[in-house]
């Protein structure tokens, strides 16, 4: 992870972003990421800063939010979207270059049970079993999951 974030934040750097430079003369680069990545960003970023030299100013939220911020801003120099489809409209809409975008993490959908608990959950049939009450989902049209 901290090997992509340091080739995504070079790879802007190298393509000529008009960041302004801030007080201390380094180039600072604006990175759009998802929310389920803010622990991860955080902990990379100073170490991808100055490796590279470079001042990063990290956004994350939601996919959907990002998405809409990069439509309406005037920069952005990296987007790491949570969310293949959120992606494929920004590229659309031509503000990713569409051969900047590479795929650097995935993930997949878990079921949690409360500790303790006897539901045995080895497929999505078996969230229809007797002794499942709730069942929690984020917003499919907003998160990927």
């Amino acid at each position: 992870m901290r090997r992509n974030l340091a080739a995504l934040a070079a790879v802007a750097a190298l393509a000529g972003c008009s960041a302004p430079a801030p007080r201390d003369g380094r180039v600072e680069l604006l990175v759009f990421a998802a929310a389920s990545l803010t622990d991860a960003m955080r902990a990379l970023a100073p170490e991808a800063a100055r490796d590279l030299g470079v001042r990063l100013r990290l956004d994350c939220a939601g996919t959907s939010t990002l998405a809409r911020q990069i439509d309406a801003a005037d920069r952005g120099d990296v987007f790491v979207s949570a969310d293949d489809a959120w992606m494929d409209d920004v590229v659309a809409r031509g503000r990713v270059d569409p051969g900047s975008r590479r795929t650097i993490l995935s993930n997949r959908l878990v079921v949690v049970v409360p500790r303790g608990s006897e539901l045995r959950i080895a497929g999505a049939a078996d969230l229809a079993a007797p002794g499942v009450r709730r069942l929690c989902l984020a917003d499919p049209d907003a998160v990927p999951a």
